[in-house]
């Protein structure tokens, strides 16, 4: 089954040190960790009626709403 069309979301990122990127691997140091964060916000900043969604489709997690 397509997984968009369930209301899934996909990001993907390429960690810093890889690639073409000119940062330095940081594998799970502090660098690392804040970019996975900054990935977690950019999607709850950008697509927080989504993430609400999920959230309301699952009761066995209460959590707040996100605003966006």
């Amino acid at each position: 089954m397509n997984f968009a069309i369930r209301g899934y979301l996909a990001v993907a990122y390429s960690e810093r040190g890889l690639a073409d990127s000119t940062g330095k691997i940081d594998v799970a140091g502090p660098r690392d960790r804040a970019d996975g964060s900054a990935v977690i916000d950019w999607i709850l900043e950008n697509h927080a009626d989504r993430v609400n969604r999920a959230r309301s489709r699952s009761p066995d997690r209460p959590t707040a709403p996100v605003r966006a």
